[in-house]
């Protein structure tokens, strides 16, 4: 079963247990050990939207649920796709090791952060009050969608940028890549900007080129895969 099915239907049976009546609720949705890129239409709204429409499982309703879900995800190279880019935080552990689950460690972490729990939030308060008590300055830039979510208090500290990781997982998106692949291209057999072309055109401009053998010679790999595809049921 994909992350996507499992987690749909996670949140159908949340909606049949937790209705719109029921408003200012916290909720941790937890996506273990997971095997796919993370990606898809509920789970860019749940990240972000305020209220979502949900169906309850058996039924043909779709009440409208507040969504206060903080969504957490662990796998081994996972990656955000498509809209899911600018809607992530990339969190990499490195144990350097082939058998993680055999280091020793000298604390438990989740015991010491339990006993230890209100020496943390009165640090993470006091940052915030002292970034507060300076004036909030403006250190950060927009961030659509999520500008009531300010990171700016660590910016201030010259902490680094949460945000920072989404320009790698904007790098290592396969979407985006075939693109700015696809565009390069494009300039690289010297096609018009300002002229349309049909797709069996392009096709031929790049089978016709002195500077690049034809890319169906080339085991197909002048066009990123998408790009190909797209071509090709064009020329059926």
């Amino acid at each position: 079963m994909s992350t996507m099915k499992a987690l749909i239907r996670s949140r159908k049976r949340r909606a049949e247990a937790e209705r719109p009546s029921s408003p200012g609720s916290t909720n941790i949705v937890s996506l273990d050990n997971v095997m796919h890129d993370l990606a898809g239409e509920l789970l860019c709204q749940l990240t972000e939207r305020p209220v979502i429409k949900v169906r309850i499982l058996g039924r043909s309703e779709m009440p409208e649920c507040e969504s206060h879900t903080a969504v957490f995800a662990t796998g081994n190279n996972v990656a955000f796709k498509g809209d899911m880019v600018r809607r992530g935080l990339v969190c990499n552990l490195e144990a350097l090791v082939e058998r993680p689950e055999l280091r020793e460690f000298k604390k438990d972490a989740l015991d010491h952060a339990a006993s230890h729990r209100g020496a943390y939030v009165a640090a993470a308060l006091t940052i915030i009050r002292a970034y507060l008590t300076a004036g909030a300055p403006q250190v950060c830039g927009p961030f659509g969608s999520y500008a009531a979510w300010s990171r700016s208090p660590l910016v201030w500290l010259d902490e680094p940028d949460p945000i920072a990781s989404m320009d790698a997982a904007r790098e290592e998106d396969e979407v985006l890549s075939s693109i700015h692949e696809y565009f390069d291209l494009w300039e690289n057999y010297s096609l018009d900007l300002d002229t349309d072309y049909t797709s069996s055109r392009v096709v031929e401009v790049a089978c016709s080129s002195t500077r690049i053998p034809c890319w169906r010679a080339r085991s197909r790999t002048a066009f990123p895969t998408s790009i190909r595809s797209t071509i090709y049921r064009s020329n059926c």
